[in-house]
């Protein structure tokens, strides 16, 4: 596509703030339809639960229960938070979603119209409030790949409204 004369990229790198942190037991659970009764089981009691305390120079706070996120460091927590954003997908044949773990990153492959692009970034955003994911406005970034000269290409936020 971006061989054609008059095409170029827009590539959305995305930051999701703690992503881990935020998946929802309810929600995953959901998206879990299809693995076998005691795989659902284990993934619910290992997002739940969970207690937690502070250590300050040898002195404990209290226990506190989490019933919310994943573990950072476990091996499982990536596999949740894929499995957590998996519905997220483009419904446009140039636009396609790249994601490793907790990265995601939206690749449009246009010619002159953005309609499209546009509109799969909306999606992303609604996607995102229904899933309680929150955006890093400022870690959030957008490039344009054109080597077409004279053309201007306005900021994501400018074109598509605050996202």
């Amino acid at each position: 596509m971006t061989e054609r004369p008059g095409s170029y990229a827009r590539i959305l790198f995305v930051d999701i703030s703690s992503a881990f942190n935020t998946i929802q037991p309810h929600f995953m659970i959901k998206k879990l339809i299809g693995f076998g009764k005691q795989f659902v089981m284990l993934v619910h009691s290992f997002l739940t639960n969970r207690s937690q305390y502070v250590n300050v120079s040898g002195v404990f706070s209290l226990h506190v229960s989490i019933s919310t996120g994943a573990p950072r460091g476990c091996v499982l927590s990536p596999f949740l938070y894929t499995m957590y954003t998996n519905s997220c997908r483009s419904a446009y044949t140039n636009n396609h979603y790249f994601k490793y773990a907790d990265d995601t990153v939206l690749v449009g492959l246009l010619s002159d119209n953005e309609t499209d692009y546009k509109s799969d970034i909306y999606h992303f955003v609604a996607w995102r409030v229904a899933n309680c994911l929150e955006l890093n406005v400022v870690k959030t970034k957008e490039i344009v790949i054109d080597f077409r000269l004279g053309i201007h290409h306005p900021p994501l936020s400018t074109s598509t409204g605050n996202t």
